[in-house]
């Protein structure tokens, strides 16, 4: 059995394949500095493994993406090393959920015409490295800046690589560089721990985010109930947004108490709930403009009864 078959089965049948990015400030115990920070690209996670000939092309969850991922910098990825290539696929031309739609892996309809001009648009931009055997093995003892290294060496001339070069020895770097991200208009940076190993399903201090915030006051109109361990509790909110709603789960600061209270709450008297205008904290507006991208729920705004969106153009479409 090849390399990549054996990787494909490992990958349908593993729940967490490959190694998460966790929020900077839900992290407890923070890596010692200095710290290498990249910038964070608003793009698709790919898992890309080439053997040989053959290359695929997998999602953070370990599904093949849709084949006609493959015309994406084919002269790149056919030119690649052997190996498991980390990158995020990224378009200036094209929103997120547009991209997202394209790649994915339950995808059936070719890409249309305008697509296929779209994808020329878009490309890999790498930034680490692990070798097969680490993959199926589930971990990499290289340290980050060891991978990163070995992964330069093993791209074809013309792949593109996520820079490596801002070094943090302190938390006032690493604003700094996260504020000139921003401030060019990025979503923010990526801190990783340049002596940290490769470690499938972790989510904590090897690679950490600081992202900008995107907030509004929402008006509540429905729950959703809790799955898993979360079952019979209040798992997320339902919200309106102009003439649209959407659903928002409840942020890291919702501990097991404060969740089992507001579900406590919410059965005692629905309306101290739904009805009531919450705080949302996102990444920004959709690319529709009509719900908040990664919505969590902040805080309920005890101080306000008229939501944000009231008023703007759409508001009275979900009135009536």
């Amino acid at each position: 059995m090849s390399k990549m078959e054996q990787i494909e089965r490992f990958l349908a049948c593993s729940k967490s394949p490959v190694q998460l990015v966790k929020h900077w400030d839900d992290v407890k115990e923070k890596p010692e500095y200095p710290l290498v920070v990249q910038a964070k690209l608003d793009g698709v996670y790919s898992l890309i493994v080439k053997e040989h000939q053959n290359v695929q092309v997998f999602t953070r969850t370990g599904k093949r993406m849709y084949k006609e991922v493959l015309t994406i910098e084919d002269d790149v990825l056919n030119m690649l090393s052997d190996g498991v290539f980390i990158a995020e696929l990224v378009s200036y031309d094209l929103t997120l959920e547009e991209l997202s739609g394209m790649v994915n892996p339950n995808r059936k309809e070719a890409w249309t015409p305008e697509q296929v001009d779209k994808a020329y648009g878009c490309m890999w931009a790498f930034h680490d490295y692990i070798t097969h055997d680490e993959l199926l093995f589930g971990m990499s003892p290289a340290k980050y800046i060891q991978r990163y290294d070995t992964m330069q060496i093993k791209l074809p001339i013309g792949a593109y690589t996520i820079p490596n070069n801002n070094i943090a020895y302190s938390y006032d770097d690493i604003k700094s560089i996260f504020d000139t991200q921003v401030d060019i208009g990025g979503e923010g940076v990526v801190i990783k721990d340049p002596d940290a190993c490769w470690l499938a399903g972790h989510k904590g201090k090897n690679a950490m985010k600081l992202v900008r915030e995107y907030r509004q006051d929402l008006l509540c109109v429905d729950v959703q109930w809790g799955k898993g361990k979360r079952t019979g509790q209040v798992g997320a909110l339902v919200f309106r947004f102009l003439d649209n709603t959407f659903k928002a789960d409840l942020g890291a600061g919702w501990d097991d108490d404060a969740r089992k209270h507001l579900t406590r709450q919410y059965l005692d008297d629905a309306s101290t709930v739904v009805g009531k205008i919450w705080e949302l904290k996102g990444l920004q507006p959709s690319s529709t403009g009509r719900a908040i991208r990664l919505p969590k729920v902040v805080r309920i705004r005890e101080d306000k009864n008229i939501p944000d969106d009231e008023g703007v153009a759409g508001y009275d479409l979900v009135r009536s």
